[in-house]
């Protein structure tokens, strides 16, 4: 049906399956004595007048730490894709959208003893979402002294994600019943609903999207990460990640092929328990590869070739394996083709696919597997590599994605996602610390949190802390994604034992407290140069205009 649709729709240009998700890491602790080393900063900013997003589990909204100091919440709206009993978002056919109305009514209706989900009966079951959120932006309380967010004064806006038809699972080779994992059609609904939120409330928002995929080709080719691209084309909206949890290497191969005619191999053990695998190879053009595949009892598919455009799915049957064998030729933006292949009726032992060079001009590939959280134990690839192992969408041009690492020890946590994408950019753009933080827990409890999830919690407060600044107090009217992601770029600390940019640290360590003596040399420095928009005429001998590409008149209307 797929082949005869790409050949008789000639504006089918690409195509893209849909890709599966899973939450970055969190690893919860009750034992507060567990803290680690608590983040010291002490600057006058505190997220107020900015939203935060966060697209995950949810977020427990009874916790008092989420509402103001007169028992009032902070959120300004959720849309739980999971429940269809109430009243979906105005561009979306499903879920249910609670303003921030319908949550104090539920928080009044809690306080005199009813239960305030008959009102908004959204949960966070996981705890993610919430642990998350506390960090980025908890009310401290007295109970806890050392409880501290980032943002404490912030606003949330939140998205619980539908989990994954069985559908799209299948179509990857996920056989067994999975939960918390996610599909990007869900995750690209999230991300335009807040972009619309944004629009429509004309407040500064920073996303902060804890997931990802290993699928993809790390060069921001996605259809999310183009979407994420596109969104983000303006100064007051921005989406931050971290890299993942897939550094250890595991699930990422990657080699040459040296020559036309010549040949390479990809060695995977699968695990007795593991009944399907998905593998995807990406290559560079013009490079041109056909594949075979070897099961461990000796059955193989010889060679391969690249199919027509016409026919973009092959399908290969041998011993008691069906192998779908998927090709899809991304000309244009990164020019990269991909090889997917859903090996189902496994065998356990040692699978190897051929890789043979047809025409050769670079010959460098890379393969991934799913994210070892969909896998058995003990299927990986024979020769990894730990690096090129963030996640999608890491790669996107306009997002940030910081590493994570362990402030106890000074070094980065094993797991976390490496660089550098396969496109010649940086990331990560830098590191932050992610162990052993105190965070909010479900049921109004307090939680100590580790994982690349605490990291990115702690970017997306920091965000939220300069759009304070820029934005809210109209110090910096033009700080669009680039630019954010070049100030946060200079706050960081180096070691001057480490080479940078690095493919673990980034540029260094993201520090706030040189992020917030930026800020104020920034203030400095406009204030003594009369950097004012409303004093910026033709007249005035400014030396900020050197840097104005338009009619100062037009700049004071447009941004009136």
């Amino acid at each position: 049906m797929l082949n005869t649709l790409i050949e008789n729709v000639r504006e089918i240009t690409g195509i893209q399956r849909n890709f599966i998700y899973t939450l970055s890491e969190l690893t919860i602790n009750n034992d507060l004595t567990q803290t680690g080393s608590v983040y010291e900063w002490s600057i006058p900013l505190a997220g107020e007048g900015v939203i935060v997003g966060i697209i995950g589990t949810g977020i427990d909204y009874l916790n008092p730490r989420f509402m103001t100091e007169t028992g009032q919440s902070r959120i300004v709206a959720i849309w739980d894709q999971t429940i269809n009993t109430g009243t979906s978002p105005e561009i979306f056919p499903y879920g249910s959208e609670y303003r921030r109305e319908n949550i104090n009514e539920a928080i009044n209706t809690s306080l005199i003893g009813r239960s305030p989900y008959d009102i908004v009966p959204h949960r966070d079951e996981v705890g993610h979402g919430t642990a998350i959120a506390g960090l980025i932006g908890g009310r401290s309380q007295d109970v806890i002294p050392k409880f501290k967010s980032v943002a404490p004064k912030c606003e949330f806006a939140i998205v619980k994600l539908e989990e994954a038809r069985s559908y799209a699972l299948e179509s990857v080779g996920i056989a067994q019943s999975v939960k918390n994992v996610y599909q990007s059609t869900n995750i690209s609904s999230a991300i335009r609903y807040l972009s619309d939120l944004q629009l429509r409330l004309k407040r500064p928002m920073v996303v902060c999207l804890p997931i990802g995929t290993n699928f993809g080709g790390r060069d921001g080719g996605t259809i999310l990460e183009r979407y994420i691209d596109n969104l983000t084309l303006r100064k007051d909206f921005c989406i931050i990640t971290d890299t993942g949890d897939q550094g250890i290497g595991n699930t990422h191969s990657s080699g040459i092929i040296e020559a036309t005619g010549q040949t390479a191999e990809i060695l995977i053990n699968i695990g007795e328990t593991q009944s399907s695998l998905s593998v995807t190879i990406y290559t560079r053009r013009p490079d041109i590869i056909s594949i075979s595949v070897t099961s461990p009892l000796g059955g193989t598919i010889s060679k391969v070739p690249l199919p027509l455009i016409n026919e973009q799915n092959k399908y290969l049957t041998f011993e008691e394996s069906g192998i779908n064998i998927e090709y899809f030729a991304q000309e244009g933006l990164t020019g990269s083709i991909s090889i997917s292949m859903v090996i189902k009726n496994t065998v356990k032992g040692v699978w190897r696919i051929g890789l043979f060079g047809d025409y050769i001009v670079s010959g460098l590939y890379d393969a991934w597997l799913l994210n070892s959280k969909l896998l058995s134990e003990d299927t990986r690839f024979l020769a990894p590599d730990p690096f090129t192992t963030l996640l999608t969408p890491c790669t996107a041009e306009n997002i940030l994605a910081t590493s994570c690492y362990n402030g106890i020890t000074n070094t980065i946590i094993e797991s976390s996602g490496k660089g550098f994408p396969r496109v010649g950019v940086i990331k990560p753009s830098f590191a932050i610390e992610g162990t052993n933080l105190l965070t909010a827990g479900l049921n109004n409890s307090v939680v100590v949190g580790s994982g690349s999830s605490m990291a990115s919690a702690i970017l997306a407060g920091t965000v939220a802390l300069v759009y304070q600044w820029s934005i809210v107090q109209g110090r910096l009217s033009s700080l669009y994604p680039p630019e954010l992601k070049n100030l946060l770029i200079a706050s960081t600390v180096k070691d001057e034992s480490i080479i940078y940019p690095n493919r673990e640290w980034g540029y260094g360590k993201l520090s706030i407290n040189k992020l917030y003596e930026i800020l104020v040399t920034i203030s400095k420095n406009r204030s003594n140069t009369n950097d004012n928009i409303i004093d910026w005429y033709p007249e005035k001998n400014c030396p900020s205009c050197l840097y104005i590409n338009i009619p100062p008149e037009l700049f004071i209307r447009v941004n009136k």
